[in-house]
C-alpha cells in the first residue's frame, strides 16, 4: 500500500513540474518543450513530441520535442498525417505500440529505438481533438499501462489549453493590430490635404508647404493665433509623413511655465 501511495505522489509532481512549466513565460513553445523534458524525465520516458492540429489545413505537425534529433524530427513531420498519430487524433483513443519494430512508419523514424514502445494520446480541450501527445519508453519508470496512459492524458490536456490560451492571445493581439491600422488610416483620411478648405493664393502656398514638409525630416514650426488651424496643419503633416505610423504627441507651448 505505502509503494502505491509513493507512486501517486511522483504523479502528482510531474504533472505540477509540467503544469509551472507552461505557465513560467511569454513563450509558449519554450513551455512546451521543457514542459515535455519533465514529462520526459520524471516519467522515465526515452523520447516524447507533441503534434499540433492546424484547423485550417487540417494537418497535424510536430511542434515540440525532447531526445528526438533533426533528422527523426522531420521524419515525424512528414509521417504525422498517417499511420498510429493520426489514428490518435481522429478516433480520440489512445493509440499503444509495443514495439516500434513491429509498425514500419515508425520503425523508420525511430530507427535507433525499434525495440522501445510508443504511446500516442489525443489531446483534448473541451471535447475537441486538437493536437497528439507521443512518447516512448521501453520501461517507464515502473508505472502500470494505466498510470502512464492516464498521467500522458493529463498532460496532453495541460498542453491543449496552454496552446489553446497562446491562440487566444494571438488572436486579440492581431485583432488590436488591425484595428489600430484601421483607425490610423481613419486618421489619415480624416487629415487629408483635400479636407482642408481654402482656395486663396495664400492657401495654395500653404498646401504646397505641407506637402513639401511632410515627406521630409524637417523640423516644422507652425505659428499663428488661436483658432487659425494650426493644430490642423499639424495633424495633415504628421498624416501623411513618413512617421505617420508613430505616435502624434501635442505640445500646448503656451501652457508650459518659463522655468
Amino acid at each position: 500500500m505505502a509503494k502505491r501511495t509513493e507512486a501517486k505522489t511522483d504523479l502528482i509532481d510531474v504533472i505540477s513540474a509540467v503544469t509551472r512549466s507552461l505557465n513560467s513565460s511569454r513563450d509558449t513553445r519554450a513551455n512546451l518543450r521543457s514542459a515535455l523534458e519533465d514529462a520526459q524525465i520524471g516519467l522515465g520516458l526515452s523520447f516524447a513530441f507533441y503534434l499540433r492540429l492546424d484547423t485550417e489545413t487540417d494537418s497535424l505537425s510536430p511542434i515540440a520535442a525532447v531526445n528526438v534529433d533533426a533528422a527523426a524530427f522531420r521524419r515525424i513531420d512528414a509521417r504525422a498525417d498517417r499511420g498510429p498519430l493520426r489514428n490518435a487524433l481522429d478516433s480520440g483513443t489512445v493509440i499503444s505500440i509495443p514495439r516500434i519494430a513491429a509498425e514500419p512508419a515508425f520503425s523508420q523514424i525511430f530507427d535507433e529505438n525499434p525495440e522501445f514502445g510508443l504511446i500516442a494520446v489525443p489531446s483534448a480541450l473541451h471535447g475537441e481533438n486538437v493536437g497528439v501527445l507521443a512518447a516512448g519508453s521501453r520501461d517507464a519508470a515502473g508505472l502500470s499501462s494505466d498510470e502512464l496512459v492516464k498521467t500522458l492524458t493529463a498532460i496532453a490536456s495541460l498542453i491543449a489549453q496552454a496552446l489553446r490560451i497562446e491562440q487566444a492571445v494571438q488572436g486579440e493581439r492581431q485583432k488590436l493590430r488591425e484595428e489600430n491600422t484601421f483607425l490610423k488610416q481613419e486618421l489619415k483620411e480624416k487629415y487629408d490635404f483635400s479636407h482642408i478648405i481654402g482656395t486663396s493664393g495664400a492657401m495654395k502656398q500653404v498646401y504646397e508647404q505641407v506637402t513639401q514638409v511632410a515627406r521630409s525630416n524637417a523640423t516644422v514650426l507652425l505659428r499663428g493665433e488661436s483658432g487659425t488651424g494650426k493644430e490642423l496643419i499639424a495633424n495633415a503633416i504628421h498624416y501623411n509623413s513618413l512617421r505617420s505610423k508613430r505616435p502624434f504627441v501635442k505640445v500646448n507651448c503656451a501652457a508650459l511655465p518659463d522655468t
